[in-house]
């Protein structure tokens, strides 16, 4: 039973942190991207999209392995699973 809960509550910790961090990441990036299109506009820099579009998405696989690896990690029972689920959508 001890493990039951303890699963539930560290997944719900993990999936609060990680949509939080996520929310922030996106943020981060808007900003940087708005700030190179203004500044491409106005002629200051001159942006090799493609450069750029292969490094995020690389960052989003990135992202991507480290939620799964988190999951394999910490997956000791299905309460984690259902915890990590209600700390996304909380």
């Amino acid at each position: 039973m001890y493990d039951i809960g303890y699963g539930a509550i560290v997944g719900f910790a993990v999936g609060f942190a990680l949509k939080r961090i996520f929310k922030f990441f996106v943020l981060i990036t808007g900003v940087y991207i708005l700030s190179l299109i203004y500044l491409s506009e106005k002629g200051i820099i001159s942006v090799n999209w493609e450069v750029i579009h292969n490094y995020f998405n690389l960052s989003l696989i990135s992202f991507g392995d480290l939620i799964e690896k988190t999951i394999n990690a910490f997956a000791f029972s299905g309460a984690f699973v259902g915890g990590f689920l209600i700390g996304l959508r909380v």
